[in-house]
């Protein structure tokens, strides 16, 4: 299973606590690869913590993205599979906050551009049109058509209009119907994207999981795991 997690504001303060060193890997060991959105720290300390916590991953990383001062990184750990080529997209028009993410990913069954994407919620409207021409970039330079794209594209509720036609040629994993946050909002914010034929999908909600309130819950994440399960 491949998934997606965006860690609210991940840093060493946060992999420290006692309840992410305990939950947070046992959330992670459901997926043999999973993104990490929304790392956020100026040294390597909170990537040298989440190694510790999980020694069986192999584990690469972007450079920080962002224009601000509050970048971010995408981390992708993996297990039993090969990932090369990674690369930044070149965003020569400024249109991304974050400048979206890829490796590519051979396994048994597949080879294909692993893309990853956290879209500013005020612009998500304009970053996500422009998602396609990300897509086409990465499959040009992989030469290979097969991809998954995934990440928070905040693309649901005051940010986005999730009936748009953008992408639709390919298969929404996560569809409108989801929420992936916790909290009284319903909102599918985040997104799996892809050609690829596959079995299952959804939403992990590890509150529901563990037995945890939300007061717990939240000092892990406010966002659910989303995951994709090929044939």
């Amino acid at each position: 299973m491949i998934a997606s997690f965006n860690i609210q504001t991940l840093g060493i303060t946060k992999i420290n606590k006692t309840i992410v060193k305990e939950y947070l890997p046992k959330i992670i060991r459901n997926y043999d690869l999973i993104v990490i959105q929304e790392l956020r720290d100026k040294t390597n300390l909170t990537i040298e913590g989440i190694k510790e916590l999980l020694p069986e991953y192999n584990l690469t990383y972007s450079p920080r993205l962002g224009r601000s001062n509050s970048k971010e990184q995408y981390v992708i750990l993996y297990k039993d599979m090969e990932v090369e080529n990674e690369e930044v997209y070149p965003d020569d028009n400024d249109v991304f906050e974050r400048e979206p993410f890829s490796v590519y990913v051979k396994t048994d069954g597949y080879d294909f551009s692993l893309i990853t994407a956290h879209i500013k919620p005020d612009d998500a409207e304009r970053e996500i049109s422009y998602l396609n021409l990300v897509i086409n970039y990465f499959i040009h330079k992989n030469k290979d058509r097969d991809f998954i794209l995934l990440g928070d594209f905040n693309a649901d509720c005051n940010y986005y209009n999730e009936n748009k036609e953008t992408l639709r040629q390919y298969s929404w994993v996560i569809g409108n119907d989801k929420d992936t946050t916790l909290g009284k909002d319903y909102c599918a914010y985040d997104r799996i994207i892809t050609n690829i034929n596959y079995v299952g999908g959804g939403v992990f909600k590890f509150d529901e999981e563990f037995n945890l309130g939300y007061t717990e819950s939240k000092l892990i994440s406010d966002h659910y795991p989303v995951w994709i399960l090929l044939s």
